[in-house]
């Protein structure tokens, strides 16, 4: 009994530096029982700028996705709290590579042997078996071989309370072995009236089935990269437009950001050259099952039963450019019909609307503008990987009037807004504090010589951080300095337009935001889906927009009038 008590005394020596809340804090831990094996423990305090629902809150991962991008990596982590809104997130991920601690062999032989000693069961209820304590950033590196289904996240994400269905992952054996390790990790000094009597919430990203395309690694922006097809389960809200018909998506993801989807598009299952909206993800999976399959050279998915001639099996997965699917993107289009004036003037005058976005991931958005629209799109892109992904699992196809540029979006701006007012006097001052703060600005206007447009009509910057725990996730600060929002005001055609994705932690940060845009731009509007936020940024007010005119109709058709009513003027 002496021995036990020690035992408990040293765990408690290294529970108290749980008992109160410190901001940003992200540490992991290992732990180990002879009946569970090893697990990983992290424990995460939210930053001062999370405004939060509640006090404490748990997840068991469920068995076999211990290695999903969204459990073990460190943004990961930080999406599962801000998505929670808790002040503390305890997530277990079961390890069974971890060795056991003779420290945990020897809590879980005391208890047996003094099981029916109700004071030991309060002591061991009070007290943690923790193991070793690193800071470091605990992530489980992806390769394209990996199991499907094992290291795909969905964005937007429900944190559901009070659900602890794992069945037979998060059985009561576990749960009961686990009672004194959160009991420890409470933070008793803020909160003390205790967890709730079941602190576990789960992760639903709504996704029923998935195979995993490919995961590439990116050096420009150090992550991997997930192309993955994901069929979704459909909730009672949702109205399809046909019953029974399947809602399957093309996804691209950044290892960095797992939480985020860069890029979603509907996909289209054609088997033997025709199209059947009966098959899913799992039909798919069953047929790779039993049949021998390969990539063809232009991505479809051949197939050949037993080996056998004929009859074949010939299965394409086409992404389906028609329309848009991804929800921030339906408000940037709705947007447009701000700028009905300078478009109009455009199809008057028998040219083409221009747009610049910057930002391509896999070019849902410049493929549609210009394929519903006709506009001339320019996409600007710092990483090659990603142009290429795109081109290859997307459909972005260049051509005369769409394009993408590899290079650094801010520095192709500066480049033209450079070109625009070099020889303006009344511009001089601006020229200067860009030469002082960027360098050699006449690089940059070589770069932009090369290009038909030095202005455009819209500018759309779909850029976001790679830090999740920070405040602000799209856009990165860079984007909102006056000398960024200076030069794209003079990139702009005369009743232009500035579109920005932005995605506050806090409305602490969307109102910097606010602040930042009103230094260089009068009229600012928005449309909000979720925690998106689409600002649209004019020189001037806007008035007397005909939401009758023939592009306002354009765009209804396009994504639907009911975003019209969803726009609001910011004040």
């Amino acid at each position: 009994m002496e021995e036990l008590e020690a035992n408990i005394r040293s765990w408690d020596s290294q529970a108290s530096k749980w008992k109160d809340i410190e901001p940003g804090r992200c540490e992991n831990l290992q732990i180990s029982s002879p009946v569970h094996g090893g697990m990983s423990v992290s424990v995460l305090d939210a930053p001062v700028h999370l405004r939060t629902k509640s006090h404490f809150a748990v997840i068991l991962v469920p068995q076999g996705r211990e290695s999903d991008w969204i459990f073990c990596t460190s943004n990961g982590l930080w999406d599962l709290l801000f998505s929670a809104a808790v002040s503390r997130l305890v997530v277990f991920r079961r390890d069974p590579f971890l060795p056991i601690s003779p420290h945990c062999e020897a809590y879980l032989q005391s208890s047996e042997k003094f099981g029916n000693d109700q004071s030991t069961k309060d002591l061991l209820k009070s007290s943690a078996k923790l193991g070793s304590s690193s800071g470091d950033e605990f992530v489980v590196q992806l390769s394209a071989a990996s199991a499907d289904g094992a290291c795909g996240n969905g964005g937007g994400a429900a944190m559901n309370h009070g659900e602890f269905d794992y069945e037979a992952e998060c059985d009561a054996s576990i749960k009961e072995f686990l009672d004194p390790v959160i009991a420890s990790l409470f933070p008793w000094s803020r909160y003390p009236l205790g967890p709730s009597p079941d602190p576990y919430v789960t992760y639903e990203d709504g996704v029923k089935d998935r195979i995993v395309l490919e995961v590439r690694h990116s050096t420009f922006l150090d992550s991997d990269i997930l192309i993955e097809d994901v069929e979704l389960t459909c909730t009672t809200s949702e109205v399809l437009p046909q019953l029974g018909m399947r809602q399957l998506r093309r996804r691209m993801m950044f290892q960095q950001m797992p939480n985020l989807i860069q890029t979603e598009v509907p996909i289209l299952i054609y088997k033997n050259g025709c199209l059947d909206s009966t098959l899913g993800i799992q039909d798919i999976k069953l047929e790779q099952q039993a049949s021998k399959y390969w990539l063809s050279k232009d991505n479809s998915m051949v197939m050949q039963k037993d080996g056998r001639q004929e009859p074949s099996i010939h299965i394409e997965v086409r992404p389906d450019q028609s329309t848009i699917v991804h929800k921030y993107l339906l408000p940037i289009v709705a947007g447009f019909v701000l700028a009905c004036p300078c478009l109009e003037a455009c199809k008057k005058a028998n040219t083409r609307g221009t747009v610049l976005t910057i930002g391509l991931g896999g070019g849902a958005l410049p493929i549609f503008l210009h394929k519903q629209f006709g506009f001339s799109v320019l996409a600007v892109d710092t990483d090659e990987v990603v142009v290429e992904l795109a081109r290859r699992y997307f459909g972005f196809v260049e051509n005369e009037h769409l394009n993408v540029k590899v290079m650094d979006g801010i520095e192709f701006i500066y480049g033209l807004a450079y070109k625009a007012c070099r020889f303006n006097t009344i511009d001089a001052y601006i020229l200067e504090e860009w030469q002082n703060n960027n360098g050699d600005i006449d690089q940059r206007i070589l770069i932009s010589d090369s290009f038909e447009h030095d202005r455009f009509h819209v500018v759309v910057v779909d850029v976001n951080v790679s830090d999740a725990s920070m405040g602000l996730l799209s856009p990165p600060s860079c984007f909102l300095t006056k000398e960024f929002l200076l030069a794209v005001q003079r990139v702009l055609h005369e009743g232009g337009m500035l579109v920005i994705n932005v995605v506050p932690r806090a409305d602490h940060y969307l109102h910097l935001v606010f602040e930042s845009l009103r230094k260089v731009f009068l009229g600012i509007y928005r449309i909000q889906v979720d925690g998106n936020h689409v600002l649209f940024a004019f020189l001037s007010k806007v008035h007397d927009i005909d939401m009758s005119g023939p592009f306002a109709q354009q765009v209804a058709f396009a994504v639907g009038e009911c975003w019209f009513d969803c726009i609001e003027e910011v004040s």
